[in-house]
């Protein structure tokens, strides 16, 4: 369950402020299990975040995040992806 309300809330997050106004783009969830680790990562190619302008998770969706993943023994990391346009967050949690 902690797992599905983390992709939701990081869906939302990315429909919501990654494409404003009329911008098209992809937001694109990814499920990677390695041994006993699983990681989940929702990306998008939309604005991205300024530095310094909340990529820090000060604002209440990211806070949800990481007492979600703090639940399930899991790490939040965040920020662009590399090589890319956007953003991405990653949540590692044990399988």
């Amino acid at each position: 369950v902690a797992v599905g309300l983390i992709v939701n809330e990081l869906v939302t997050n990315a429909y919501k402020h990654a494409f404003p106004g009329d911008r098209g783009g992809v937001i694109s969830v990814e499920v990677v299990i390695a041994g006993s680790a699983a990681r989940v990562t929702v990306r998008d190619d939309g604005i991205g975040v300024a530095e310094g302008s909340g990529s820090s998770g000060s604002g209440l969706g990211q806070r949800i995040v990481k007492a979600l993943a703090s639940q399930i023994g899991g790490t939040v990391a965040s920020g662009r992806p590399p090589g890319g346009p956007g953003f991405e967050v990653s949540v590692t949690f044990p399988a």
